[in-house]
């Protein structure tokens, strides 16, 4: 009995029949979703103490990742967000492990009342928390659009920024003298 493996196939059985037709893809323990100008990362983040006979359990990343924004804007929006530990450091790794993701925290610090984590065991039902989950990532899809409209207008100063510094610099490139 592997539970890690039986968690991978409860989410690929998710995808193709509950979160798939709503536009959700995965790729391992990774579920993303392309959205009108932000793409919802879904991740499932296995404790450190898992031992895959005995006792898995899952924490859900959910994040929000901006395609069309610079690295500088990107960076911009990871230098202040995640959850912080008691020594002011992040807690959520799925923006240190995806260049793409701008924005990550936990679905229970976004969701009320989403479990902070799933804990699958033998012998114990490992479809009876699909619905559990499914009905966090949705909850949590609708937590973030508000969030992903707040973190682009967050990184409008970078984007402005630096297309105000390119036009100086190609303004000062014409009168630079030749030698």
């Amino acid at each position: 009995m592997d539970l890690r493996k039986d968690f991978e196939q409860l989410l690929a059985h998710l995808v193709s029949t509950r979160l798939g037709p709503l536009g959700f893809e995965r790729k391992g323990l990774t579920l993303h979703r392309g959205r009108r100008g932000y793409v919802e990362t879904f991740n499932f983040q296995g404790s450190r103490y898992n031992v895959r006979n005995a006792r898995c359990e899952y924490f859900l990343n959910v994040g929000v990742a901006f395609p069309d924004l610079s690295r500088a804007a990107i960076a911009f929006l990871k230098s202040g967000n995640g959850l912080l530990d008691r020594h002011r450091n992040r807690t959520v790794s799925l923006v240190d492990h995806s260049p793409d993701v701008a924005w990550a925290t936990r679905a229970d610090s976004l969701v009320t009342g989403a479990p902070g984590s799933w804990v699958f065991e033998p012998g114990a039902e490992i479809g009876a928390p699909a619905e559990s989950i499914a009905g966090t990532v949705l909850s949590a899809s609708l937590a973030l659009e508000p969030f992903a409209t707040r973190m682009r207008w967050r990184a409008a100063p970078v984007r402005g920024g630096s297309v105000v510094l390119r036009s100086v610099a190609n303004f000062a490139s014409r009168f630079r003298v030749s030698r």
